[in-house]
Protein backbone atom coordinates (compact mmCIF):
# COMPACT_ATOMS: atom_id res chain seq x y z
CA UNK A 1 0.00 0.00 0.00
CA UNK A 2 1.25 3.67 -0.88
CA UNK A 3 2.11 6.41 2.03
CA UNK A 4 1.47 8.91 0.19
CA UNK A 5 -2.09 10.29 0.44
CA UNK A 6 -4.45 10.77 -2.42
CA UNK A 7 -4.81 14.65 -0.69
CA UNK A 8 -1.73 15.48 -1.29
CA UNK A 9 -1.44 18.76 -4.17
CA UNK A 10 1.40 20.33 -5.64
CA UNK A 11 3.29 22.28 -7.91
CA UNK A 12 7.00 21.17 -9.24
CA UNK A 13 10.14 22.42 -8.06
CA UNK A 14 11.00 25.60 -10.41
CA UNK A 15 6.86 26.16 -11.23
CA UNK A 16 6.52 30.04 -11.49
CA UNK A 17 3.73 31.26 -9.55
CA UNK A 18 2.16 34.48 -10.59
CA UNK A 19 2.64 37.66 -8.35
CA UNK A 20 2.19 40.85 -8.43
CA UNK A 21 6.23 41.69 -9.37
CA UNK A 22 6.10 38.83 -11.90
CA UNK A 23 6.31 34.97 -11.71
CA UNK A 24 8.32 33.73 -8.76
CA UNK A 25 9.51 29.84 -8.18
CA UNK A 26 6.71 28.01 -5.77
CA UNK A 27 10.02 27.18 -3.56
CA UNK A 28 11.01 30.83 -3.51
CA UNK A 29 7.10 32.11 -2.01
CA UNK A 30 7.09 32.99 1.99
CA UNK A 31 4.14 33.54 4.11
CA UNK A 32 2.76 36.54 3.82
CA UNK A 33 3.93 37.15 0.09
CA UNK A 34 1.09 37.94 -2.53
CA UNK A 35 0.27 36.15 -5.11
CA UNK A 36 -2.09 36.59 -8.29
CA UNK A 37 -5.48 35.08 -8.11
CA UNK A 38 -7.51 33.58 -11.34
CA UNK A 39 -10.11 36.31 -11.03
CA UNK A 40 -7.14 39.07 -11.38
CA UNK A 41 -7.40 39.93 -7.89
CA UNK A 42 -4.76 38.70 -4.62
CA UNK A 43 -4.30 36.98 -2.12
CA UNK A 44 -1.85 36.11 0.55
CA UNK A 45 0.52 32.93 1.13
CA UNK A 46 -0.76 31.62 4.50
CA UNK A 47 1.50 28.30 4.31
CA UNK A 48 3.61 26.29 2.78
CA UNK A 49 4.59 22.57 2.72
CA UNK A 50 7.65 20.99 1.01
CA UNK A 51 6.67 17.09 0.67
CA UNK A 52 9.90 15.11 -1.52
CA UNK A 53 8.43 12.25 -2.49
CA UNK A 54 10.48 8.81 -3.19
CA UNK A 55 9.05 7.67 -5.94
CA UNK A 56 10.36 4.37 -5.86
CA UNK A 57 8.05 3.75 -3.24
CA UNK A 58 4.42 4.98 -4.54
CA UNK A 59 2.29 4.13 -7.14
CA UNK A 60 3.38 5.91 -10.37
CA UNK A 61 -0.02 6.98 -11.00
CA UNK A 62 -0.21 8.86 -7.69
CA UNK A 63 3.55 10.35 -7.75
CA UNK A 64 4.26 10.92 -11.19
CA UNK A 65 3.23 15.00 -12.14
CA UNK A 66 0.75 15.58 -14.91
CA UNK A 67 1.78 17.80 -17.73
CA UNK A 68 -0.87 20.71 -19.11
CA UNK A 69 1.29 21.39 -21.95
CA UNK A 70 2.00 25.18 -23.16
CA UNK A 71 -1.64 26.35 -25.27
CA UNK A 72 -3.39 23.10 -24.18
CA UNK A 73 -6.11 24.60 -22.33
CA UNK A 74 -6.75 27.95 -24.85
CA UNK A 75 -4.42 29.84 -26.81
CA UNK A 76 -1.49 30.63 -24.46
CA UNK A 77 -2.76 28.78 -21.30
CA UNK A 78 -0.45 27.71 -19.83
CA UNK A 79 2.00 29.93 -21.24
CA UNK A 80 4.68 27.24 -20.78
CA UNK A 81 4.25 23.73 -20.00
CA UNK A 82 2.88 23.36 -16.18
CA UNK A 83 3.49 20.53 -14.49
CA UNK A 84 1.25 19.34 -11.24
CA UNK A 85 0.71 16.56 -9.24
CA UNK A 86 -1.94 14.00 -10.32
CA UNK A 87 -4.56 15.34 -7.77
CA UNK A 88 -4.04 18.97 -7.96
CA UNK A 89 -7.03 20.80 -9.00
CA UNK A 90 -7.66 22.82 -12.31
CA UNK A 91 -10.26 25.36 -12.87
CA UNK A 92 -10.69 25.33 -16.83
Amino acid sequence: MDSLSASVTCYLEGTGIATPQGRVAVEDLQPGDQILTADGGTTTVRWLGIQPIDTASVTPAKAFPVRFAAGSIAPGVPSRDLYVSPDHAMQI
